[in-house]
């Protein structure tokens, strides 16, 4: 017999037992957000667009200009664009 009042065999049980892990497993990745990188501009974000415009008083093109020059670590890009 496998866990109490079950019914099933251990080995159905053990097996059942793994598949809900994984699918637990699966559903944490799809609830937990990775943390953003703030030391980095990220071009491809439509609202660290916004911010990092709105933060250096800059147009979009402008920023990206600067982004291509020196990279994207935002203490290059404050430096470039004279912060």
């Amino acid at each position: 017999m496998g866990e109490v009042g079950t019914g099933w065999p251990r080995t159905v049980s053990s097996q059942i037992r793994k598949q809900l892990d994984t699918v637990s497993v699966k559903m944490n990745t799809l609830t937990t957000r990775e943390q953003p990188d703030r030391s980095k501009i990220n071009m491809n974000r439509s609202h660290e667009v916004r911010y990092w415009t709105k933060h250096f008083n800059v147009s979009k093109e402008k920023l990206r200009k600067a982004i291509d020059k020196v990279g994207n670590p935002a203490a290059a890009v404050r430096k470039e664009l004279g912060w």
